[in-house]
């Protein structure tokens, strides 16, 4: 909408869309729409950000030349910081949930190590389709009291 309106706009390259279709269908037509929506994306961009060189390089190899910073992992240490004060110990999964992403091994292992090691609590930040299913394999695992959404 952007391009249509001549809106500058940034991208946000923090993963390789039409690669990861590839993992989930095997359609061919689809991957092949979903690489040029991609595409058009990233080339009608002002400007690309993402996380690591490695999708950098896959964006190349997709035939981008729009320009790219690469931003990178950590957190603002400015807006976090230690503090002394008691924390709740506290497992964080921020990301996607889905099955692609490894999520529903994660409920697993943490109903192993919960039997193990009471008192933690395993916390997700993000979305994603797979929310009510995950919640369910959750809750199957009765010993998952301690997991929130």
């Amino acid at each position: 909408m952007c391009g249509i309106r001549r809106i500058p706009y940034i991208y946000d390259a923090a993963d390789i869309w039409s690669d990861a279709a590839s993992f989930s269908t095997d359609s061919g037509l689809v991957i092949r729409v979903v690489r040029w929506l991609e595409r058009f994306a990233m080339r009608g961009a002002a400007h690309l950000v993402t996380i690591s060189d490695g999708v950098v390089s896959r964006v190349q190899d997709l035939g981008v030349d729009t320009p790219i910073t690469v931003t990178g992992f950590g957190a603002d240490t400015e807006e976090f910081f230690y503090s002394d004060e008691a924390i709740s110990p506290v497992f964080l999964y921020a990301g996607t949930y889905s099955g692609l992403h490894g999520v529903d091994i994660l409920i697993d292992a943490f109903a192993a190590f919960l039997a193990e090691h009471p008192g933690y609590t395993l916390r997700f930040v993000g979305n994603g389709t797979e929310r009510a299913s995950l919640e369910a394999r959750a809750a199957a695992r009765g010993s998952l009291t301690r997991l929130s959404f």
